[in-house]
């Protein structure tokens, strides 16, 4: 017998209870694996519904370009004609992208276009639907444009010498290109010396208005307002 107080190692069976209720069939105690859960079948991924209408294919913007020079400065814009838009569409129209920086929407039906903007610019043709998406592009065109007069000529003397007049005139875009003396009957270059243009005449001699003519490179021509004595 094992000494009083000794802890007793012996291993007691475990046992299983099982609480039925009447008329149910017993379990087998033996069978203690759980029926395994039959896995759902898949089910297929939702199909994601777009939200955009994709871009047309197929739509060709063509440009014809009337009166166009590339690297000439010029007075006289040239037409552009715009085509590609079906006809009697209401879902697209035409745009000039300026410079690639500010877009100008061209009305309904309206499928020309005449750059009035001067200097050194450029333009893009487009066609854009109703959400504003381009679908159409062109290529660049490269304008120098100069639809301004020259400033002047202005007629001047000095006190001290009464048979000399000077003339000044300025152009800020193309530059100053000819001058003619008898109303563009004839013209010269225009070179400004040092010491300014002038012309040499008589005393008392009349310097009628619009007797004197400047040009521009681009073709702008301006002509003296006033007399000049």
């Amino acid at each position: 017998a094992a000494p009083l107080g000794a802890e007793d190692e012996r291993t007691l069976p475990s046992i299983v209870v099982y609480v039925t209720r009447e008329g149910a069939d017993k379990p087998n105690i033996g069978d203690a694996t759980p029926a395994p859960t039959e896995t759902p079948a898949p089910t297929d991924e939702p199909t994601q519904t777009p939200t955009e209408t994709p871009a047309p294919t197929g739509m060709t913007l063509e440009v014809t370009a009337d009166g166009y020079e590339p690297g000439i400065w010029t007075n006289n814009p040239p037409v552009f004609a715009l085509s590609g838009i079906p006809e009697g569409s209401d879902e697209y129209v035409y745009g000039v992208f300026v410079c690639n920086e500010r877009l100008i929407l061209l009305a309904k039906d309206t499928d020309s276009y005449v750059p009035t903007e001067e200097g050194l610019t450029s333009v893009r043709f487009a066609i854009l639907d109703m959400m504003g998406d381009v679908v159409a592009l062109s290529d660049q065109y490269d304008l120098m444009l100069d639809l301004s007069a020259p400033d002047g000529p202005y007629l001047s003397g000095v006190d001290y010498c009464d048979t000399v007049c000077y003339i000044e005139a300025y152009d800020s875009l193309s530059g100053l290109s000819d001058i003619s003396y008898d109303e563009g009957e004839t013209w010269e270059p225009y070179i400004e010396y040092e010491d300014g243009l002038s012309i040499v005449g008589e005393k008392g001699d009349t310097i009628e208005a619009g007797t004197i003519w400047v040009r521009d490179i681009a073709g702008n021509i301006s002509v003296n307002a006033e007399e000049f004595t």
